[in-house]
């Protein structure tokens, strides 16, 4: 895995996030109905991307694999993007909650924290190996997958956020 390419893909995944939020009528990014607002969306993603990262610092994974990556970034693509119209229940851990009262402090709070884990992987402190975590739909994952699942979701929602407009 290209760790510089893949930080650059996730600020520019931000960045577009941000950009769609800022187009976005203010009554279409809280309002409340079935689907998820722009609001629910990015605090949506932000704990995922929290649930993941405190997996890789604190879990043990259930064993290695011999390879980097058992799913790959396409076949990933391929799951969450071209099958997009399959929807999948989140785990509750991962619906939101109403932590952010606004856009601009979701983008912010998810800036912090993406910023964050990509200069601790940047750096080596967060370590890319080969450790099998479990995914709850998508099965035995190493820690590139989900550093790819991660993208590939964020591009997932980005399209949702889209379609509000």
């Amino acid at each position: 895995m290209d760790i510089e390419k893949y930080a650059q893909d996730m600020l520019l995944n931000l960045n577009k996030l941000e950009q769609t939020l800022l187009s976005l009528p203010s009554i279409k990014q809280n309002t409340i109905s079935e689907k998820w607002n722009a609001v629910q969306i990015l605090e949506h993603i932000y704990l995922v991307e929290q649930g993941v990262i405190f997996q890789f610092k604190h879990g043990k994974g259930i064993g290695l694999h011999d390879a980097e990556s058992i799913l790959g970034q396409e076949k990933l693509q391929r799951i969450l993007i071209g099958l997009r119209a399959k929807k999948t229940a989140s785990p509750e851990m991962f619906l939101p909650k109403g932590k952010f009262e606004h856009g601009s402090q979701a983008i912010t709070e998810l800036g912090k924290f993406r910023n964050n884990w990509l200069q601790e992987l940047q750096n080596s402190n967060l370590q890319i190996s080969n450790a099998i975590f479990e995914h709850p739909y998508l099965g035995k994952m190493t820690i590139s997958d989900w550093l790819y699942f991660l993208h590939t979701h964020a591009e997932r929602h980005l399209l949702q956020m889209q379609e509000l407009a």
